[in-house]
């Protein structure tokens, strides 16, 4: 991956790219893209095209299928 690049709150209007990172107010994670573009799903969305990133809640691990 290339350099990140903070975006700010998700934008469900904005295109992103690969390495831009976004928080998700709705659910108070950071997300980073992680393919060409992404717009049409939400963040935490399988399908959106990006990573969960960052988060502070005790049961992360449960969030994103791994183990953390």
């Amino acid at each position: 991956m290339t350099g990140m690049n903070w975006m700010g709150i998700w934008n469900e209007r904005t295109t992103y790219r690969r390495g831009d990172v976004v928080y998700y107010q709705y659910d108070g994670f950071t997300y980073v893209c992680a393919i060409e573009q992404a717009n049409r799903y939400f963040p935490n969305d399988t399908r959106s095209g990006f990573e969960l990133m960052a988060g502070f809640v005790p049961t992360i691990s449960v969030i994103d299928g791994g183990r953390y």
